[in-house]
C-alpha cells in the first residue's frame, strides 16, 4: 500500500517501482538492459526526493524496494559490474532510511524478517556487513551469537570486538557485557 499526497507524487512512485523491477526482469549475463532500468530508477529516486515528500510507501512498499535492490545488486556482483552496484546501493540506503522512519518498521525489524528466511551460512556475513554500516542493535546481536555459539562457533574475539563496537554508540547492554568478558579476561576489545 502507498501513500501520495498528489497524483504527480504517485506517478513517480510508480516509475521508481517499474523501472526497479524491470532492471530485475532483464537481469542477464551482460546486463546491458538491466543498467539502462537501473539508470532509470535511479532518476526516479531524484524526483521523489526533491518533491521532499515525506514518505511514499508502506513499510512493505520499502521493503520490496530494498528487495529489489538486493537481488540486483547480488546479480551485478556475480556479473562483476561494481558500476551497477554502486547505482543500487544510494537506492537500497534511501528506501533502508525511509523504511526507518515508518513504526513497525526499521533496520531491526527488516534484518529479523530478512535472517528467518536465510540459510544458517548465509546469515553472519550479512549480518557483519548490516553491523558494519553502524547498527549497534545488530551489533549486539552478532556478538551474542559470537558469545553464546547461537549458530556459529564461540569465537571470544570477535564477540569482544562486535560488543565494542555497539558499546561505543551507547548499546547498554553491550557495555555491561563488554565489561563482563573484560572482568572475566574473556577476549579482547581489539582482537
Amino acid at each position: 500500500m502507498a501513500f501520495f499526497k498528489t497524483s504527480r507524487d504517485q506517478m513517480k512512485a510508480h516509475a521508481l517501482v517499474s523501472h526497479l523491477e524491470r532492471a530485475k526482469a532483464r537481469i542477464s549475463p551482460g546486463l546491458y538492459e538491466t543498467a539502462l532500468s537501473l539508470k532509470w530508477a535511479q532518476k526516479a529516486m531524484e524526483k521523489i526526493k526533491k518533491a521532499k515528500a515525506e514518505y511514499f510507501f508502506s513499510r512493505n512498499g520499502w521493503l520490496h524496494v530494498l528487495e529489489i535492490c538486493e537481488d540486483l545488486a547480488k546479480a551485478a556482483r556475480e556479473a562483476h559490474r561494481e558500476d551497477l552496484v554502486r547505482i543500487c546501493q544510494p537506492i537500497y540506503e534511501w528506501a533502508l532510511n525511509n523504511e526507518d522512519q515508518i513504526e513497525g518498521g526499521g533496520l531491526h525489524s527488516a534484518v529479523g524478517s530478512a535472517l528467518a528466511a536465510m540459510d544458517q551460512r548465509e546469515i553472519i556475513p550479512v549480518m557483519e556487513e548490516i553491523a558494519g554500516q553502524s547498527d549497534a542493535e545488530t551489533q549486539f546481536d552478532l556478538a551474542m551469537m559470537f558469545a553464546t555459539a547461537g549458530g556459529v562457533p564461540v569465537d571470544e574475539h570477535k564477540a569482544a570486538y562486535w560488543f565494542e563496537q555497539a558499546a561505543i554508540q551507547g548499546h547498554a547492554e553491550a557495555q555491561y557485557s563488554l565489561g563482563v568478558m573484560c572482568a572475566n579476561g574473556s577476549g579482547t576489545p581489539k582482537g
